[in-house]
Formats: C-alpha cells, sequence, structure tokens
C-alpha cells in the first residue's frame, strides 16, 4: 500500500485484519491521532512508514513489540510523544528506524541496547526532551544521545508547520540546564511554567517574540544565577512580582511589548547588578519608580532626562492611562540633582504632595496637573528657592495657600486653580517680585486681595481669583490693568486696539481708559459696544469681570468676535442693574446662577444664535426685572411658569426662537406679571394654544399657532422651520402649513402615536437661489429615533445641537458637502446605536475620540470622507457594543492600526481599507475578536510586519482580505484552524514568501481562494487541496516562483467555476484529462506558464466554459476536434503554442 498524499483523518484500527501485509506507506500525509496498538497482529509486516503526517500525536505503543519481522520504521517529523517502550527490545529484526523530529522524552531504554541486535541505523535526533546517554550495543563508547540540542531552531522543528508549541514544562526535570532560548514565533502559546523554577542552575533565559501568556511566575525567584532574562513581545499580563528581588546576579532584564500593569517593585531596588532595564510597550503600567532603582539602572526612554551623569529631569506626564493607581513618588526627594518634575495627566495619579521634596533645592520645573493629587500645599516647599515655575492645577488639593511660600522669589509662573483650596490670601506673597502669572481660580478662597499685593508684585501681568464664590472687598485701582480684571478682560476680550488707553500698571479711574467709568475711584460701569477683537481673533466673555462686585452696568457685544459661554463668575456681580451682551456669538445655556443678580432691571441678549436650551426657572427670583430681551436665539422648551413673580417686568421679547406649547395659565396679567405692557413671542412656531384677552391685549403671537388647538402642530411647525433651513425644497412640497404632519402624506416623515419618530431628507434641493443646511431645528423633534440627510446640495457644518436628540438611533449622513470637523458633542446620543457617515467629501477634521461615549453605538460607518485626517481614536476600545467598523475609502486618517480595539470582543465585521497613511502591523492582540465573521484590512499600502499568526483563533471568520499591503513572512498554516472561512483573500501583499500551506486543506468551506500576485511565493500547487469540494474560485496568478505541475488531485474540485493560473512561468508539465470532471468550469486562464503535451480531448465536457486561455505556453499536437461541444465558449487564446493544426471544420 503506498500513499498517495491525500489520505486525512485517524489511522484506521481495522486495518490489523491484513495480517499478510508486509509493507505499507502512509506517509507524508494529513494522518491525524494516535498509533492503533491493534496493529500488533499484522505480523507479517517487513517494511512501515509514517513520517510528516504533523498531527500524528500520541505515544508509541508497547503492543507493537509482536511484530518481530519488522525491518525498516520511519515514524519521523510527527507530533509523538511519551517515553520509547522497553518492550520493543524483541524487534530483534529492526535494522533502520528513524523517530526524529518528533517530542519523546526521558532516554534510551538500555534495554534496546541488548535487544536490537540488528540494528544499524537509529535516528532519534531533534528530540530536545530526550537526554541521557546511547546504551551499550548501540553506542558501546557511551557517547551522548546525538542531536539533542535546546537552540530554538531545533524546538521549531519538534513542532512541525501548522501545529502550535506549549511551552515545555518539561524542562524543569533538566537540572543541569544553564541557558534556555526559546522564541521568535508565534506558534509558541501557552504561559511562563513555574516548574521551572527548578532550573537554579540557569545563567541566561531568553524567550522573546512569541505568544506566552499569563503572568511572571514569582517562583521564580529561585533563579538567582540568572545573568540575562529576556521575555519581550509576548502576551504576558499581571504585575512585576516584587520576589524577583532575589535576582542579585541579573544584568539585562527585558520584558518590552506586554500588558503588563501595576508599578515597579520597590524591592526591586536590591538589583545591583542591573545595567539595563527596559519596560516599554506596557501601557497600563503605572505609578512611582523606587529612587534607588532609578539611580542604578538604564532608563532611557521612560521620561527621565540625564545631564553630566545625574538625573535632572523626570517627566511621567500621562504614563497611567489605565490600570491600578500610582501614588506621588516620595522617593524622588533623594535625587537631589532634579531640576524638573512633571507628572500628572491622570487620575490614576493619587496621593498627597510629599513635603520630602523640599530636599530637591535645585528645582526649577514643578508640575503635578490633571491628577487626583489631594491633602494640603506643604509648607516645607518653601525651601524651593529656585523654583520659576509652579503648576497644582485641576487636582484635590484642600487647605490654605501656605503664607511660607513666600521665600520663592524666583516664581513667574504660579498656577494653582481648580482644586478645593480655603482661606485667604497670603498677604506674604507681595514678596514674590518675580511672579508675571498668578492663577488661584476655582477654590474656595476667601476675603479679599490684600493691599499689600498691589504695591509688592510689581511684575504681575495676570491675576485670576475668579470662580472663588466667597471671596469679597474691592480690587485695588493699579491691579486693575494686570490681574484677573480689566487687564486680563481686555486680552480675553481679543486685545482689541480700541482698548489701547488700557495700560497695565495704570489707574483705569485716573486715565480715562475707553468705556470705563468710575465712581470714587472704582470701576462701576464698562460700555463697550462693537469693541471687535484684534484681527484674526475671537475674543471671550470676559470671566474676570466677576472680580468686580460693584459693577453697575456691563455693555458689551455688538460684534461676532465675541464668543463664548457665560461666564458663572458674574453671579458675583450682585450691585449689576443693567446687562447688555446682544448681536455676538454666545453660545450654550442661560445660566441659573443669574438668579443672585437680584439688582438686576434690565438684561438684553438678542440675536446669539448659539444660545440654546430652555429658560431657567430660578430666574424667578429677579423679581425686579422691568425689561427682558432674548429674542433672535435658539431657545427652547416651555415658558417657566415660575417667572410669574416677575411683577416688575413690563417689557419682555421673546420672539424668533423655537419655545414650545402654551402659555403658562400663570402668566396671565389677571394672576402674575401685573405689570407686563409687551410680551413679544413672535416667530415661535411651535407655540400653540388659547389665551385670555388679558394677555391677548399685550400679546404679539404672530407666525406662531397661539389661538389654535395644540394637535400635532408642534412637530408640523418644527418641521416647516426645518423646510426653511432646507431652502424651502420643492421636493418638500407636501410639507404644507395647517396640516398634520401625520397623516401620512409629508414626504420623508413617519410617525407613532403622534410622534415624528424618522426623517429621511437624503437628497433633496433647495429651490433656485436658496441653499439648504444641516437643520438644527431638528433638536425640537424629541421623540425622533432614525434621521437620514445627505445629498451634494446638503452644505454647512454638521449641527452640534443634535447631541440633544437623545432618542436617536439611527443616523446617516451621505453624500453631502458637509463642512467643518465632526462634533465631538455628539457623545451626548446616549440612545445611538447606528450612525453612518459616506460620502461627505468636504468633511475635515478628526475622528472625535469623545465618541467613545457612545456606549450604546453597534454599527459604525465612515466612508469616503476624503478630507477626515487624524489618528485613529485609541479611546474608542470603550465601544464594547460595536458589532460593525467600517473605515472605508479615501481619507488622511494616520498612525498605527490601534491594539486597544482588541477590547471590541462583540464585532462580527471589521473594515479597514483604502487608508494609504495608515502604517504598522497588524496586531497579534487583535486573536482576541473571536466573533468576527468578517475581516477586511485590503488596500493600505503602508502596512507592514507578518500576518498574524495568532488570528487562527478567529474562530467564526468567514471573510478575510488583507491584500495590497507591504506584508513579509509566509501565509500561516496556522490559519487553518479557522475552517469557517469562505473566502480568503491575501493578493498583493507584498514580500509573502514560502510555499503554500498544506495545512489549509482542511479549509473545507472556503469557496473563494485569492492569492494573486505574491512574487515571492514559491514551491508547487499543494495536491493536497484537493479535499477543498467547495472551491469555486482560485487565483494564483503573477506568482513567478510557482513551479511543478498542476495537481492532478484537483479534478476532485468540481465546483470549480473560475481558475487563474496565469503569468506563472515556472509552472510546467501536462493538462490533465482528469480534470474534465470540472464541469462548471466558467473561466480557466493558464496563461503565461511553462505547460507542455497536447490539449486533453476529454475537456470537451467543459460545456459551461466561456473564456479559455492557454497562451504563452509550450503546448502542441492539435486542436481536439471534440471541442466543438465547448458551444459556451466566447473567447479562445491558444496563441503563441506550438499547436499544429487548423481549427476544426467542426
Amino acid at each position: 500500500m503506498e500513499s498517495t498524499n491525500l489520505l486525512t483523518g485517524p489511522l484506521p484500527p481495522l486495518w490489523s485484519q491484513l495480517t499478510n501485509l508486509k509493507t505499507l506507506d502512509v506517509g507524508s500525509s494529513s494522518a491525524t491521532g494516535p498509533l492503533p496498538p491493534e496493529w500488533s497482529t499484522m505480523t507479517a509486516l517487513t517494511s512501515l512508514t509514517l513520517d510528516n503526517n504533523p498531527s500524528l500525536s500520541g505515544s508509541l505503543p508497547e503492543q507493537w513489540s509482536t511484530l518481530t519481522d519488522l525491518v525498516t520504521l520511519d515514524a519521523s517529523n510527527n507530533s509523538l510523544s511519551g517515553v520509547l517502550p522497553t518492550t520493543w527490545q524483541s524487534m530483534v529484526a529492526l535494522t533502520t528506524m528513524d523517530l526524529s523530529r518528533n517530542t519523546f522524552t526521558s532516554t534510551i531504554p538500555s534495554s534496546w541496547g541488548t535487544g536490537l541486535s540488528s540494528m544499524a541505523t537509529m535516528d532519534v535526533s531533534y528530540n530536545i526532551l530526550m537526554c541521557g546517554v546511547i546504551p551499550g550495543g548501540l553506542a558501546p563508547d557511551g557517547s551522548p544521545v546525538p542531536g539533542v540540542s535546546l537552540l530554538a531552531s531545533i524546538l521549531w522543528e519538534s513542532h512541525p508547520s501548522g501545529s502550535l508549541g506549549s511551552i515545555p514544562t518539561a524542562f524543569s526535570s533538566i537540572t543541569s540546564l544553564t541557558s534556555i532560548e526559546l522564541g521568535g514565533s508565534t506558534d509558541l502559546v501557552g504561559s511562563l511554567p513555574s516548574e521551572w523554577s527548578l532550573l537554579t542552575n540557569l545563567v541566561v533565559l531568553e524567550f522573546s517574540d512569541s505568544n506566552a501568556s499569563g503572568t511572571l511566575p514569582p517562583a521564580w525567584s529561585s533563579l538567582v544565577a540568572l545573568t540575562s532574562l529576556t521575555m519581550s513581545t509576548n502576551l504576558l499580563t499581571g504585575p512585576l512580582p516584587p520576589k524577583w528581588s532575589t535576582m542579585t546576579q541579573l544584568v539585562t532584564l527585558l520584558i518590552t511589548d506586554n500588558t503588563l500593569t501595576s508599578s515597579l517593585p520597590a524591592e526591586w531596588s536590591s538589583l545591583n547588578s542591573l545595567t539595563s532595564l527596559e519596560l516599554g510597550g506596557n501601557s497600563n503600567m503605572c505609578g512611582s519608580v523606587p529612587s534607588s532603582f532609578i539611580a542604578t539602572t538604564n532608563t532611557s526612554g521612560t521620561g527621565i532626562t540625564c545631564a553630566g551623569g545625574v538625573i535632572v529631569g523626570i517627566n511621567l506626564v500621562g504614563i497611567a492611562p489605565s490600570g491600578s493607581l500610582g501614588s506621588i513618588p516620595t522617593a524622588f526627594s533623594s535625587i537631589t540633582s532634579l531640576t524638573s518634575i512633571e507628572l500628572g495627566g491622570s487620575t490614576d495619579i493619587v496621593g498627597s504632595l510629599p513635603s520630602e521634596w523640599s530636599l530637591l533645592t535645585n528645582l526649577v520645573v514643578l508640575e503635578i496637573s490633571d491628577s487626583n493629587a489631594s491633602g494640603t500645599l506643604p509648607p516645607a516647599w518653601s525651601s524651593l528657592v529656585a523654583l520659576t515655575s509652579l503648576t497644582m492645577s485641576t487636582n484635590l488639593l484642600t487647605g490654605p495657600l501656605p503664607p511660607e511660600w513666600s521665600t520663592m522669589t524666583q516664581l513667574v509662573t504660579l498656577l494653582v486653580t481648580d482644586n478645593t483650596l480655603t482661606g485667604s490670601l497670603p498677604a506674604e506673597w507681595s514678596s514674590l517680585n518675580s511672579l508675571t502669572s498668578l492663577e488661584l481660580g476655582g477654590n474656595l478662597l476667601t476675603s479679599s486681595i490684600p493691599g499689600e499685593w498691589a504695591s509688592g508684585l510689581p511684575a504681575l501681568s495676570a491675576l485670576n481669583v475668579t470662580d472663588n464664590s466667597y471671596m469679597c472687598g474691592l480690587v485695588p485701582s493699579s491691579f486693575i490693568a494686570t490681574t484677573s480684571t480689566s487687564g486680563t478682560a481686555k486680552s480675553q476680550m481679543g486685545n482689541s486696539p480700541v482698548l489701547s488707553s488700557w495700560i497695565p500698571n495704570e489707574d483705569p479711574c485716573l486715565n480715562n481708559w475707553y468705556g470705563v467709568t468710575c465712581a470714587g475711584g472704582k470701576v462701576t460701569r464698562l460700555s463697550l459696544p462693537g469693541v471687535a477683537a484684534a484681527s484674526g481673533v475671537t475674543g471671550s466673555v470676559p470671566s474676570v469681570l466677576g472680580s468686580l462686585p460693584i459693577l453697575l452696568s456691563i455693555e458689551l457685544g455688538g460684534t461676532s468676535t465675541l464668543a463664548g459661554m457665560l461666564p458663572p463668575s458674574w453671579s458675583l456681580l450682585t450691585a449689576l442693574s443693567s446687562l447688555s451682551l446682544s448681536n455676538s456669538s454666545l453660545r450654550g445655556s442661560l445660566p441659573e446662577s443669574r438668579s443672585t443678580l437680584t439688582a438686576l432691571k434690565a438684561i438684553e441678549m438678542d440675536s446669539n444664535s448659539l444660545l440654546t436650551y430652555a429658560l431657567p426657572s430660578k430666574w424667578s427670583t429677579l423679581t425686579g426685572l422691568e425689561s427682558l430681551s432674548l429674542s433672535g436665539n435658539y431657545l427652547t422648551n416651555i415658558l417657566p411658569p415660575s417667572w410669574s413673580t416677575m411683577n416688575a417686568l413690563t417689557l419682555l421679547d421673546l420672539s424668533h426662537n423655537l419655545l414650545t406649547s402654551q402659555l403658562p395659565a400663570s402668566w396671565d396679567p389677571s394672576v402674575g406679571m401685573t405689570s407686563m405692557r409687551s410680551l413679544d413671542l413672535s416667530d415661535n412656531i411651535y407655540m400653540c394654544g388659547s389665551v385670555s384677552s388679558d394677555m391677548a391685549a399685550v400679546l404679539d403671537y404672530n407666525n406662531t399657532n397661539i389661538m389654535k388647538t395644540c394637535t400635532n402642530l408642534n412637530a408640523a411647525n418644527a418641521l416647516l422651520k426645518i423646510k426653511d433651513q432646507l431652502g424651502d425644497s420643492p421636493d418638500l412640497s407636501s410639507w404644507v402649513p395647517g396640516e398634520d404632519s401625520c397623516a401620512g402624506s409629508w414626504v420623508g416623515v413617519l410617525c407613532s402615536n403622534g410622534d415624528v419618530v424618522s426623517i429621511n431628507i437624503a437628497g433633496i434641493k433647495p429651490a433656485t437661489g436658496l441653499t439648504a443646511v444641516f437643520p438644527s431645528a431638528l433638536t425640537a423633534l424629541s421623540e425622533l429615533t432614525s434621521l437620514v440627510v445627505g445629498g451634494p446640495a446638503m452644505e454647512g457644518p454638521f449641527p452640534p445641537e443634535w447631541s440633544h436628540l437623545y432618542d436617536l438611533k439611527a443616523l446617516t449622513i451621505t453624500g453631502s458637502s458637509g463642512t467643518g470637523p465632526l462634533p465631538p458633542s455628539w457623545s451626548e446620543m446616549l440612545s445611538l446605536t447606528s450612525l453612518t457617515l459616506v460620502g461627505n467629501t468636504k468633511l475635515t477634521g478628526p475622528l472625535p475620540y469623545q465618541w467613545s461615549g457612545l456606549s450604546t453605538l453597534s454599527s459604525l460607518t465612515l466612508s469616503d470622507n476624503p478630507k477626515v485626517d487624524g489618528a485613529f481614536p485609541t479611546s474608542w476600545s470603550t465601544l464594547t457594543k460595536l458589532t460593525c467598523l467600517t473605515v472605508e475609502g479615501e481619507s488622511k486618517l494616520t498612525g498605527s492600526v490601534p491594539v486597544s480595539w482588541s477590547a471590541l470582543t462583540r464585532l462580527q465585521c471589521l473594515t479597514l481599507s483604502d487608508q494609504d497613511e495608515l502604517e504598522g502591523s497588524l496586531p497579534i492582540q487583535w486573536s482576541t475578536l473571536t466573533a468576527l465573521t468578517s475581516l477586511t484590512m485590503s488596500n493600505n499600502s503602508r502596512l507592514n510586519g507578518t500576518l498574524p499568526r495568532s488570528w487562527e483563533k478567529m474562530s467564526s471568520l468567514e471573510s478575510l482580505s488583507v491584500g495590497g499591503s507591504d506584508f513579509e513572512g509566509t501565509l500561516p498554516s496556522q490559519w487553518s484552524s479557522i475552517t469557517s472561512l469562505r473566502s480568503v483573500i491575501v493578493s498583493d501583499a507584498g514580500k509573502l514568501e514560502g510555499t503554500l500551506p498544506i495545512q489549509w486543506s482542511v479549509l473545507t468551506s472556503v469557496s473563494s481562494l485569492v492569492l494573486a500576485n505574491n512574487g515571492a511565493l514559491e514551491g508547487t500547487l499543494p495536491s493536497q487541496w484537493s479535499t477543498l469540494v467547495a472551491l469555486s474560485s482560485i487565483q494564483l496568478s503573477d506568482s513567478s516562483q510557482l513551479a511543478g505541475p498542476l495537481p492532478v488531485s484537483w479534478s476532485a474540485l468540481t465546483s470549480l467555476v473560475s481558475v487563474s493560473l496565469t503569468n506563472n512561468p515556472n509552472m510546467g508539465g501536462p493538462l490533465h484529462s482528469t480534470w474534465s470532471s470540472l464541469v462548471q468550469l466558467q473561466y480557466l486562464d493558464l496563461s503565461g506558464g511553462a505547460l507542455t503535451g497536447s490539449l486533453p480531448i476529454p475537456w470537451s465536457t467543459f460545456t459551461s466554459l466561456t473564456n479559455l486561455d492557454l497562451s504563452s505556453n509550450s503546448l502542441s499536437s492539435t486542436l481536439p476536434s471534440l471541442w466543438s461541444a465547448l458551444q459556451s465558449l466566447k473567447a479562445l487564446d491558444l496563441s503563441s503554442n506550438s499547436l499544429k493544426s487548423h481549427l476544426p471544420a467542426s
């Protein structure tokens, strides 16, 4: 029985009945499972060949000792294991035995030395777990077993291509080992064996570039002889073991590019032989660095700056984006050479500020911001007299400002904003005569600005004490130009040239500052209407005015350069009687905190088109207010019934907004608002309902639905406003005023229970001469769940206000001319499950990292948006409900493929294609995406590296496409584990080399296989692929190193419809008549090869064939007349061959 290389499955025990069989060859096949003990009855066997079956496993059967006539046995290059049977000593006829390249253990049985008397050749090489000496009789000199080695290359040979090797625990028994060097392949998997702790003679241990997983074993603390330990580029997790502090002989410790957590153990400071420590690429590590450890190890690349052989700077800003918490390292106090410390940028940094840092008297820069530092500001830091910059903003600091810091006379900048500091401002700080910027805003400080500061801080140009609601008192007049009042007000408003008279260190009341009115030497009024920011600058509403509590009047606005939100600090202006901020670019909501300004008599904030949200009900406390004008904004929601207490109000203008519902009954002049003379609600088209005659007498309700019943009118009027913003589109002619939008006749509108829940206005065009913009008025449709917009006529930015469509579940914007960035505020759409943005050619800016908050999102498609730029947000790893993510088509997105997306374990489809700036390698960590059924990473020309073998774990994958990149290495044989695959595309893949994996023969569900244009692939077409019975299309063209004949066995691929093997000049041999079984073929291209012989007559069965190209080969003989049966043939090319006859007449 001779192998044909097509055998699969287990070796049949029933063959034991072939008791007269002398020769059996099942080598180089795909046999699996154990060797059958039942074959012990085949006692006539003289030759048995079982080599090259990668999945043949188990031990050698002791029962085979009955095969006493066996002369030759070859079981090499399999996955056999266990000990060699002592019973085989009875196989006295054996002259040749090859057991090499398996995973046998222990020694050669001593009984073989006397029993196997005919043995001439025995090969047990490349069984790396075998040891001992060759028994007498086999090697009389007692020499060691040949071929036993611990080199990594030998280990790979003991795990044939296509099978994974586990990390051998059994090494623990070889206690004489001084060196283990493994790794270099993702085929090596499993955890690090704790049992290796017995290898106390180890000096070198290396295990890199593999798929080792699990934690670092604390038990290895017994390996005290180690001088070099390398575990880089694996899948290791967990903390660094403190117990490894016993490895005092370690010189080099490298554990980069894993997913280790925690901080450096303080115990490791005992590793006093260490010269090189590399822990980079472990993004979850955080915490303090033991000072003695820093001083004695190589910390290059970790934010440590050295000069003159000593550490002078530590910059660890943002080192703890996730993982466990790290405390502020007290141990830095021992590094007295430090001139700079920069920490923070993460709320994982916790703990109090160390008083011990008072020893760092060389410090010039000290920053711990945007963290969770707590406790008080240490008075002991008064010794840090060299400091020029001290920043402690946005933490959890408490307690007073230390008067002792008055010694820091070199300080130029002191920032401690946004904490919860308390107490008064220290008069002693008047000695800080170098200070130019002092920011104390956002705390709970009390009292007033010390008078001593006015004369003692000559260099001060910016003082910010805003948002300290317990501060009071007057600002010294000499301070107005240089502090957080008028001077900073000039800066915040955009340094208008109109304010050139506002000169630092001058008294605004004595020097006639423009727009400033004083009384008794104090600023009481600011009148700056129309004061625009400097050219090219946008100003903001000056929050610093909150520190001028005796202001009576503020008049700003009249310019689009005044933007921003209304400052909460203005709630301190309790003397204010008049406020004017009209015709500007204010945005956001009307602050509830204005309810404290009970002295107000007039407010004007007209025509700020970005003012949104509801009217604050708490303004009902403004009972002295006489005039309120808020027209021309985007105010929404109902009128607050509580405002009925504003009995001094005579003029209220709320026209041209998006207010809804009815007038509150409490507003009726007979009940409340008894002084009302004029109420303007015109152009609030969503307002409706009847009013009393008293209210009608003072009311302007033009272009509203007041006096009409409130039945679906709000929705209808909202849609009419939308129609207006869409340029009065004639495509929406069915949207008619006065009709019910939910009656079924309004195009693109669907309703449920009287509410508009779905709108499709894609492709609409505005009326001639008008423009269609993305309608912000959609925010009035609070029940909307589905929105489809787009088309080339749709212009302008995507409205940030849509973030208030809280019930929206599906948003699609396609083919629009929308401009500007994607709104980060859309992260507030907390019901959104599907977001599709396709073909928006003018859209710019990055993908918002804030969208990581879209916790319900299951489908995200971002395609053909060519001007979108920036990196792929790693923060999107929190979108754990995503099942489909697509980013394809032209864009300007840059950076590497986010490893963090390995957390998106619900993904079923993932596409990242046609991204010319995407770079780096395919993440091996994505092996966690086991729910994927479709993965497309094609045409990303700058992607490189190898195809990840670890992706074999994507056990649900049906479609895989990774072509059009610059990959190297081989086609992973391990992908044979993905038996669900139906389509595989790895074409134009750069520098791929090696052979076509025979192991893929188990992918029996694959219907399409495209491996074209990979010029470095070599070897022959695998005959084993004849098992791919579902295959309908195969492309292996333009792979110039492929050679050999066409496989006869492929005649079994009877589902084939298309075959392209063109331009493979080394592919020769004959055309096989047996391929006539491929009767479904429609396309066959074998051109540009080295095929020889005649045209097979049986191919006349190809009656479905439409295209046949056999050109540019070396075919000869004649054209078979029976080919006239190929009636479907439309294209036939036989040129550039050696054919000898004309086409047959038939």
